[in-house]
């Protein structure tokens, strides 16, 4: 472009021409634009070539590392026109305003050519204003177009991506950016794909083996351009799978429907993943340009099956089953397959199964073994189990299966057994279990060894006998004897009840059974007088024995009872037998009953019992000996136990143990005491018990027996009664764990599971035996007990205080008081281990007596939340009285008669031992306080004098301490005011009063703050009404320099004391019991008025109390810091 002068030399010149440009380097080129005429547009193409150095000689090359030059193009354009003058009016003609380019394939480049002409007489000039992005380019991107001329532009297409592309490109003219020629491109990427239903899962259906089946697919091209295609079966399906076209192309938006065929060869699930290969086809280059093959996956399931059962349930289980009762179930066989099969069941145990005493197993059978299953149909059989044993019974049920057709099942030739399904059960027995008993004044652990509960619930939960299976009648057949068995056959247990005085109340032993089987138990209770046989009238017995004639007296008096005497349980299900015995005439008493469990154990309770005279002595002593508690080998001293000797009768009783009996037991041990009774006589009290102390110290871990003679009589004279008491106590290494055998813990509940209107008491305890276990010596321990009101009227309530032992080896907290109508109270029982090793088998009783004024009407909730006793007035009482039945008011409280008030026992068990024998036996003594400093040991109290208790209970001061206890004590004191004093102080409170007013600051808040942080006070400054003083370290002028460091030495080291017994005093055994103590007392105290209804634990709001008239309200800001109840609180 440009004049004629222009062509006479170059319009645009790069200086240099030739460069080398160094390794990391840039070179700068300088274009020149020399233009010779006016008024022209110009444009110039500038290419640099580029090339290694080293490519200048042929000579320097090979053809292995020979490297082309590279071509670099910029575009030089420029105009001669003055500024502002106008310039030439374009006049173009574009040959395609818009351009549409072909469905190109991801990845690829397509090109089409656009041109553009100058209509006009004078030149034009043409640039892209916004260029191309990068998946649309034109070139040239700028030029001039001559006179009437033409100007070729190149449009490339590069698709990134599927999708449509839509750009619009300006070209500006002349620069005339106002008006530019505007072009719109449009193109669409491709990318080779086929389209396959269900999300590219094929499922043929299920094919029995050496049939085929045959399933379609349909396969459809998305895109405009032919795809060609191919199906690459893997070599693990290739046998049982085929595809027809397995290859071919597809034109653009076409479909094409493939067949699949399914022959498998062995039955199961068929799993395979056939890749499809697609890849694009160029029809312009004859199908031989080359395209990326894509990879296309097609998921084909099925599932090869031959005739086969299932059957339902998986399991069949018959649960819990009687033994010797058969049961049948239905057991389904389902054939799911489209032929017939014949089957044939067996049955194999899986284990050992419970067999009886002629080695017979359980009767297992089906009602029809073998037969014919339809195609897609089930058939229910009957299986029959007869469990001949108690245990678990498990069989796995076989089947072996042919294909259906002509014939019977006896002609075809059966497959192997398989496992089909299994079958489990459990044969059991009716079985009842005891699993509480009470008796009014009676222990709960002397209750049950008397009554040898544990040996009943044994023998209950064996199986039965001989004798006993012979007694029972399965369903449908009669007994296989003609008589029933004599009682002398079973097993029998004498349940000894305490004895009383005649004309005492009637003793009432309540027995709480539960069926603990999962079968329903029936059961009966029998006196000796029934029997099972019904006897002809022409029998004739004889004559009745003596002890006959007693039995049938005592049924006919109804001196010993029972009710009810028959009950029928479910599983889990409970009844109460009350068993009833007056003391009408003095004399003993005994009566077997047979309990009968229906298809289950048989055994005889037989209830003795014994009327004492007025003047009668008697020992209540257990039948089965005496056990004392296990003690450790290697004690420095005995172990101190008690042996009770109850007085029942109603005069004192003289009780005297021979001790030639003790002194052969020493002698056959070689003179060591391994068993010693420092009292062996004594006066018992009427109605009282005698705790004779008996010393125990073994040799060797064993267990050691010694029969003791007794004699005792009335203590004013008279006949004396010789009798022999059993002793057993155990030995055990300090390193072992002991064997606590003279507990029926493991046995009995923890507390009743009886209501209390069964028991006939009003309140009852949350626990019946408080069991401290190893304690160390001279420490203490505490355990928590409720007393729950379950009646609607209070009860009040007081605790034993007069027991030998009480006070100075045990203590309950509060000793009396009253639980309120359906209320509790919490109690805390403590024990002290104060003296030598001692073994504490203690029973405290408590004495209820209910109120029947102080019903549930009664109690009143004050504006507090406390529940308070009102008055009530007469009006008020006799409309409640008319309103009430009379039946609900005797419901209320029990009636208020002569007979002794209503007691609780609590037994109170503990064994304290030296810190060194715990110690041995890893017992965890960091739990327990024990005091570095011991008291002097208290003098030896036993026999009949009481022991001396201290009158501030078992926390006070009873014994004299030495100076080393009362300095710890003291410096713990002193320790703990110091820290409350701190409190207060670092309280915002405190400090806001001590800064408000001019108050003179004590001098010893700052002696509490140096011993707090070590530093020395700062002088404090006293400001008076009149007049500024300042009171505190003053140096004086002329003190010299070696007096300021004693002082700086002296604080120091004051300070590092100060610290130090800090430390010390926190670290110790001593503020840790005495923290816990209080920390124990506080939650006791608030456990108690929350009982008392003194305290809502749930009411968090605080209440005001209104002040009564005529005293003084009195408030206490009491401060709850870190435990997000609040800021204060005014009590």
């Amino acid at each position: 472009s440009g004049g004629s002068l222009d062509r006479l030399g170059a319009v645009f010149a790069v200086n240099p021409a030739t460069c080398d440009v160094a390794p990391e380097s840039t070179a700068t080129f300088k274009v020149h634009f020399l233009p010779r005429s006016d008024s022209q547009h110009y444009f110039q193409r500038l290419e640099c070539v580029a090339s290694f150095k080293s490519m200048r000689s042929f000579r320097l090359v090979s053809e292995d590392n020979f490297v082309p030059p590279w071509s670099l193009a910029v575009g030089a354009h420029g105009h001669t026109f003055a500024p502002g003058a106008s310039r030439f009016i374009a006049q173009p003609l574009l040959s395609h305003p818009v351009l549409s380019f072909p469905v190109c394939h991801v990845g690829e480049t397509g090109y089409q050519t656009v041109s553009l002409t100058n209509e006009g007489e004078t030149p034009m000039m043409f640039s892209l204003r916004t260029g191309a992005n990068c998946n649309f380019a034109i070139v040239p991107p700028a030029g001039v177009v001559p006179t009437l001329g033409t100007q070729l532009l190149a449009v490339r297409f590069s698709p990134t991506e599927v999708a449509q592309y839509d750009r619009t490109v300006s070209l500006v003219l002349n620069g005339e950016e106002a008006n530019p020629l505007k072009m719109r491109l449009l193109g669409a990427g491709s990318e080779a794909s086929l389209r396959l239903p269900h999300g590219g899962r094929l499922f043929l259906p299920t094919t029995c083996v050496g049939a085929s089946s045959t399933a379609c697919l349909t396969i459809s091209n998305p895109t405009r351009l032919p795809l060609a295609y191919e199906w690459d079966l893997p070599e693990s399906a290739a046998d049982v799978l085929s595809v027809s076209p397995a290859a071919g192309v597809l034109s653009g938006k076409a479909s094409l429907q493939t067949t699949w065929v399914f022959s498998p060869s062995l039955p199961g699930p068929m799993l395979a993943k056939v890749p499809c290969l697609v890849s694009a086809v160029d029809s312009r280059t004859g199908g031989t340009g080359s395209y990326e093959v894509l990879n296309q996956v097609l998921t084909v399931s099925g599932a090869g099956a031959s005739g086969q059962l299932s059957v339902s349930p998986a399991v069949l289980d018959f649960g819990a089953i009687q033994v010797g009762l058969p049961r049948r179930l239905p057991l389904t066989l389902v054939n799911s397959s489209t032929v017939d099969l014949w089957y044939e069941l067996s049955f194999c145990r899986t284990e050992a199964c419970a067999m009886d005493e002629a080695g017979e197993a359980d009767v297992l059978r089906c009602l029809a073994p073998r037969g014919l299953v339809p195609a897609r149909n089930s058939v229910a059989v009957t299986v029959q189990l007869e469990a001949l044993a108690r245990g678990s019974i498990h069989y796995d049920v076989l089947c072996a299966i042919a294909p259906g057709g002509n014939g019977d099942a006896e002609s075809v030739l059966l497959l192997p057994p398989t496992r089909l399904s299994g079958i489990q059960a459990k044969g059991e027995y009716p079985a009842l279990q005891v699993v509480d008993a009470r008796l009014s004044g009676v222990s709960q652990e002397a209750l049950w060894r008397s009554l040898q509960l544990k040996q009943v619930n044994d023998e209950l939960n064996d199986v039965p006998s001989a004798e006993e299976k012979a007694c029972m009648s399965v369903e449908g057949k009669p007994p296989p004897i003609l008589h029933a068995p004599a009682t002398s056959t079973f097993r029998r247990f004498d349940l000894v009840l305490p004895p009383r005085i005649q004309t005492s109340a009637e003793q009432r032993l309540r027995l709480l059974i539960r069926n603990t089987s999962r079968l329903p138990a029936r059961w009966t209770l029998k006196y000796p007088t029934e029997s099972d046989v019904q006897a002809e009238p022409w029998v004739d017995f004889g004559p009745p024995s003596d002890e006959q004639v007693k039995q049938a007296s005592i049924i006919d008096r109804k001196i010993i009872s029972a009710r009810p005497r028959s009950g029928a349980l479910q599983q889990g299900d409970e009844q109460v037998i009350e068993l009833t015995m007056r003391h009408f005439a003095t004399d003993a008493y005994e009566l077997p009953l047979t309990l009968v469990v229906e298809c289950g154990k048989r055994l005889v309770l037989n209830v003795k019992g014994r009327t004492l005279g007025p003047t009668e002595t008697h020992l209540a002593l257990p039948s089965g000996g005496i056990r004392l508690g296990a003690a450790p080998i290697g004690l420095p001293t005995p172990l101190r136990q008690t042996l009770e000797l109850p007085n029942p009768s109603a005069v004192p009783v003289e009780y005297e143990i021979n001790s030639a009996a003790l002194d052969a037991f020493t002698s056959k041990h070689l003179g060591f005491e391994v068993l010693s009774c420092p009292e062996p006589a004594g006066v018992i009290s009427p109605g009282s018990c005698a705790r004779v102390p008996l010393l125990f110290h073994p040799l060797e871990a064993r267990e050691y027996f010694i029969s003791l003679p007794l004699r005792f009589g009335h203590a004013r004279g008279g006949p004396c009664k010789d009798t022999t008491v059993l002793i057993r106590a155990n030995g055990y290494d300090p390193s072992d764990a002991p064997v606590d055998s003279t507990s029926e813990a493991g046995v009995m509940p923890p507390c009743s599971l009886l209501q209390p209107s069964q028991v006939g008491l009003p309140v009852s305890l949350s626990l019946d035996t408080c069991v401290f276990g190893r304690l160390p010596q001279h420490s203490d321990g505490s355990q928590f007990l409720i007393l729950s009101n379950a009646l609607d009227t209070a009860c009040k309530f007081a605790w034993d205080t007069a027991h030998p032992l009480y006070g100075s080896r045990v203590a309950i907290h509060p000793s009396g008081g009253s639980v309120p109508p359906l209320g509790h109270v919490c109690c805390k029982v403590c024990v002290r281990g104060a003296g030598p090793p001692e073994a504490l088998d203690l029973v405290l009783g408590c004495t209820l007596e209910p109120l029947a004024s102080t019903a549930a009407n009664d109690f009143t909730r004050t504006a507090d939340g406390t529940r308070k006793l009102v008055a009530e007035r007469p009006e008020q009482r006799r409309e409640r009285s008319a309103l009430t039945p009379l039946a609900a008011r005797q419901s209320l409280a029990p009636p208020l008669s002569s007979a002794a008030p209503p007691r609780l026992l609590l037994g109170v068990r503990a064994t304290f031992l030296p810190s060194a024998t715990l110690r041995s036996a890893a017992f965890p003594l960091a739990e327990h306080f024990v005091p570095r400093s011991l008291p002097p040991p208290e003098p030896t109290q036993l026999g009949r004098s009481k022991p001396r208790r201290s009158q501030a209970g078992i926390y006070g001061a009873g014994v004299a301490r030495d100076a080393a206890t009362r300095r710890a004590q003291r410096d713990t004191a002193e320790a703990v005011l110091v820290e409350l004093l701190q409190d207060v102080m670092r309280s915002e409170e405190v400090r806001r009063v001590l800064q408000a007013p001019p108050v003179r600051i004590v001098p010893w808040f700052a002696q509490l703050a140096f011993a707090r942080h070590g530093t020395a006070p700062a002088p404090v400054t006293v400001r008076c009404a009149d007049a500024t003083c300042e009171v505190g370290v003053l140096d004086d002028a002329a003190a010299a320099e070696e007096r300021k460091q004693e002082r700086a030495f002296a604080a120091a080291e004051a300070a590092r004391r100060t610290t130090r017994r800090l430390r010390d005093v926190q670290s110790s055994a001593e503020l840790q019991e005495l923290a816990a103590y209080v920390l124990e007392g506080t939650l006791f105290s608030l456990v108690s008025d929350a009982s008392h209804g003194e305290l809502s634990l749930l009411d968090q709001t605080p209440t005001a109390p209104t002040a009564e008239p005529g005293r003084t309200r009195v408030t206490k800001a009491f401060v709850r810091r870190g435990r997000g109840l609040g800021d204060t609180q005014e009590w």
